[in-house]
């Protein structure tokens, strides 16, 4: 159950987390209004804390942080945290129209200025993404015929076939797989995010 808040925020707005209780802090994410996500209102979200030790269902996402940007969230929790034009776009898509999105995404859910907070919620993270009901991969927006890859990806390939990053490239095995875009493919993996530091961890 996520906590109500009574206590004094810190600098910018958080609320200290209970370290004793393997607290977290978890995003939900207002419902648009609209399924049009070029003509969707600004992103309305607010923070809940709930422990690692409860069964809280939450989503959590894997993407490239990117240049941070003066793009913020009107909200009176959250407006004093700026965020990436790569993060904002990420949430305009994964926002629903009539339900909140439950998710964790670092650079909100973590205190940024707040080292020690840093230090244990990254010890926690590998416990924070096997606890998630899933974990979505934000590769970025949709561009040279990405969309099209997808959906062959989705359509040919069991979901093994592309978990196995341990062992094999993924890049080799779609194209074993199934034709495709060739200049697309190419353009699809050479995206950011599979340099990530973090991939590994949060994709296993």
């Amino acid at each position: 159950m996520a906590k109500i808040f009574k206590g004094l925020k810190t600098n910018i707005g958080y609320y200290p987390l209970d370290d004793a209780s393997a607290e977290i802090r978890l995003l939900e994410l207002l419902p648009s209004g609209t399924t049009s996500v070029e003509k969707s209102p600004q992103i309305q979200c607010r923070l809940a804390h709930v422990s690692l030790d409860d069964e809280s269902e939450y989503t959590a996402l894997s993407y490239v942080w990117g240049q941070r940007g003066s793009s913020h969230f009107p909200s009176s929790v959250l407006s004093e945290i700026r965020v990436t034009s790569n993060l904002e776009a990420a949430l305009k898509h994964i926002r629903k129209e009539s339900e909140s999105v439950m998710l964790w995404v670092d650079a909100i859910c973590i205190d940024q200025t707040n080292n020690q907070e840093k230090n244990i919620q990254v010890g926690r993270m590998g416990s924070i993404f096997e606890k998630a009901m899933e974990t979505i991969v934000w590769l970025g927006p949709a561009a040279d015929e990405s969309d099209l890859l997808l959906e062959i990806f989705e359509e040919t390939l069991p979901d093994a076939r592309l978990m196995d990053m341990k062992t094999k490239s993924v890049a080799t095995e779609v194209a074993r797989a199934v034709a495709f875009p060739s200049q697309a493919a190419a353009a699809l993996f050479r995206r950011e995010w599979w340099s990530r530091v973090w991939v590994l961890q949060e994709f296993i």
